[in-house]
């Protein structure tokens, strides 16, 4: 899992990550997503690590704004 989360912060960094506007069509990459949860129910816990490293999504990496692990607790 680390090794993924590190590939990706690698790519993002160089500017890799760039899907132009294939980018703008989000349901090919929800249902490749969809497809892999499905398919293999383990695939629902790396998404769960991916995001608290900051990462969502599978077919498409994107960055999120912050890992979730980092994101304030909100209290009340």
């Amino acid at each position: 899992m680390a090794l993924s989360a590190g590939l990706a912060e690698q790519a993002y960094n160089s500017g890799e990550i760039d899907l132009g506007e294939v980018a703008h069509d989000d349901l090919p990459f929800d249902l490749l997503d969809a497809l892999a949860v499905e398919t293999d129910p383990r695939v629902g816990r790396l998404l769960d690590l991916m995001r608290e490293r900051g990462w969502a999504g599978l077919a498409r990496l994107e960055r999120m704004a912050e890992p979730s692990d980092q994101l304030p607790q909100s209290v009340g």
